[in-house]
């Protein structure tokens, strides 16, 4: 099985699980996983992860500094079907209505430029060629209304 982790839960990891690891047995371990594959992070998630709570995932996981364990992104495009879902689910009345129309599509280019949607789309590709059976996409999500609109729903459901 293969794991994808987002910067929330990599955040939830140092702030609240490595203060107990006293002797390194889960930091060693996370390693090892990254390591061999079984945890994949992507370039998006440390890029956020350096701006998150100053760094601290990069400080307490020094590790993720190294390139070779960072899968790309650059290449990771939403296919047609993945628009029409975004485009179903944006908060149009709202949201639109409240925003320019140049201000609602820079909204709508940030999301699609965000680790979130980076890591959906990892998961969504063609899992024959990244020998991904299943993948399993851990993420912690709190409601901060960073894309949501006034009535509190989210653009992506």
């Amino acid at each position: 099985m293969k794991v994808v982790i987002d910067t929330n839960s990599l955040l939830a990891l140092v702030r609240y699980y490595l203060p107990f690891d006293k002797d390194g047995n889960l930091k060693s371990l996370i390693k090892n996983k990254i390591d061999s594959g079984e945890i994949i992070i992507l370039d998006k998630v440390i890029e956020e992860s350096k701006r998150v709570a100053k760094g601290l995932i990069i400080e307490k996981l020094e590790f993720l500094k190294a390139k070779n364990i960072q899968y790309k992104t650059q290449d990771l495009l939403p296919n047609q079907k993945f628009f029409n879902q975004l485009e179903n689910s944006l908060c149009y009345g709202s949201q639109k209505n409240r925003l320019s129309e140049i201000e609602f599509d820079k909204l709508k280019e940030d999301y699609l430029n965000s680790a979130d949607v980076k890591l959906i789309l990892f998961c969504l590709q063609d899992k024959n060629t990244l020998e991904l059976d299943n993948p399993v996409l851990i993420t912690e999500e709190t409601s901060s209304g960073a894309y949501s609109c006034d009535c509190g729903h989210p653009f992506l459901t």
